[in-house]
């Protein structure tokens, strides 16, 4: 694994709802480890990919399933282009199910021949439509097919085990963390800011993650530390202590381990890219805040639904 796929970035997002739908292959699968609150559904219509939940991997092809759970890692690597139906929706589209699909986790992220249940695949093309192109009261349409659609997927994508206690814990450290990546952050710090014992927190750091504390505040520095070389004209000192790190040493040893290259080169190199879909910034833990042209290739054009 290299050092980009080794990033795992915990995104906010604003939007309930969001979709995309490919249909010639024209924006392939592909982007970083990361989690967020929402449910990530992909539906691969032709073609084929490799999607991660936490440690698992799955070779997703043609109609199949894949569904990444509330606050599960996952990330997409893509073989070749793919017509697919990408869903990212917000676990609170009702609640009698929001505690279910936040506190289980399935026994298999992915479900075979998703075909073979098509009232399952034509609930995720309503949706799909209803999104990206709403209309009066789309917002409850879309809400009342979604719990269509998830009361068919659990016959089929069994749940086996809550996860509360550990998943609260962790959406109440990765926000912390979200917000307050720029100050001086520690396990002891932690401790004594969310009255959570720091050997749990490494616990579900480097068992749930996949990473260490460490690496993951410094992987949520550099993503800010790449816009922000990109869209102000701070120095790469001064970015440096704007992100967070102590020592313009500290930051350039942690920009290479994440980045492959030092800040100044990251700077030259990607200056003229600015604007490029191919861009490779990777996602970080305010991403509404961004121009979507300049997001990894999963993240969607988002059309927020009126309430």
């Amino acid at each position: 694994m290299s050092n980009k796929e080794k990033q795992i970035y915990y995104e906010k997002r604003i939007q309930d709802f969001s979709s995309r739908r490919i249909n010639h292959g024209e924006k392939p699968l592909c982007c970083s480890p990361h989690l967020h609150y929402h449910i990530e559904i992909l539906y691969i219509k032709k073609g084929k990919t490799v999607a991660y939940a936490d440690s698992q991997r799955f070779d997703v092809e043609d109609g199949d399933i894949f569904v990444s759970f509330s606050n599960q890692v996952h990330r997409f690597a893509n073989y070749d282009p793919e017509e697919y139906v990408l869903l990212i929706v917000t676990p609170d589209f009702s609640p009698e199910l929001t505690t279910l699909l936040t506190e289980s986790l399935p026994e298999s992220n992915l479900l075979r021949d998703a075909d073979r249940f098509p009232t399952l695949v034509s609930l995720l093309y309503r949706i799909d439509e209803e999104i990206n192109h709403p209309r009066e009261n789309s917002d409850l349409v879309i809400r009342g097919a979604l719990t269509s659609f998830f009361a068919e997927l659990l016959r089929h994508m069994p749940l086996t085990r809550t996860r509360s206690s550990e998943t609260r814990t962790l959406r109440t450290v990765v926000d912390f963390c979200s917000k307050n990546y720029n100050t001086p952050l520690s396990l002891i710090s932690l401790e004594k800011e969310l009255h959570i014992s720091k050997y749990y927190i490494s616990h579900l750091f480097g068992d749930r993650l996949g990473i260490s504390f460490s690496d993951y505040i410094n992987s949520i520095r550099v993503s800010h530390a790449c816009r922000c070389l990109l869209q102000t004209d701070m120095s790469v000192t001064e970015v440096a202590g704007f992100v967070g790190f102590n020592t313009s040493r500290t930051f350039n040893r942690a920009f290479i381990r994440h980045m492959g290259i030092p800040p100044s080169e990251y700077r030259k190199h990607h200056a003229c890219d600015i604007g490029s879909p191919s861009l490779p910034i990777p996602i970080s833990p305010q991403t509404e805040s961004l121009n979507p042209e300049m997001l990894p290739n999963c993240e969607l054009e988002t059309r927020q639904i009126q309430n």
